[in-house]
C-alpha cells in the first residue's frame, strides 16, 4: 500500500481503477479506515460504470465498519444492477 500511496503523489489524475487497487490493498491488510476513502472514490469516479467487485469491496468495508446507513446505497446499486443475484437480497 505504501508503494501505491507514493505512486499517487506522482500521478496528476488517478483513475478509478487506481483508487480501487489502493482500497483493496488496505482492505487486505485489514485497514478498513484507510480503505474506505479510496474505495468510495473509485465508485464515485466510475459512476454507473463501477465494476461489481468495486461495489462489493465498498459494501464489505462499510459493513465491517458497521456503517450500515452508508452501505445501503451500495447494496441497492448491486441489487438494481444484478437483480437475479440473490446474494445481494
Amino acid at each position: 500500500a505504501k508503494e501505491l500511496e507514493a505512486w499517487f503523489t506522482t500521478e496528476p489524475i488517478p483513475n478509478a481503477a487506481a483508487y480501487y487497487t489502493l482500497a483493496a490493498a488496505y482492505f487486505q491488510l485489514g485497514n478498513t479506515d484507510a480503505a474506505v476513502a479510496p474505495a468510495q472514490k473509485a465508485v464515485d469516479l466510475a459512476g454507473a460504470k463501477a465494476q461489481e467487485s468495486w461495489l462489493q469491496l465498498l459494501l464489505a468495508i462499510r459493513a465491517q465498519r458497521e456503517e450500515y446507513s452508508l452501505a445501503y446505497p451500495t447494496l441497492m446499486q448491486l441489487i438494481e444492477r444484478l437483480p437475479d443475484n440473490r446474494t445481494y437480497w
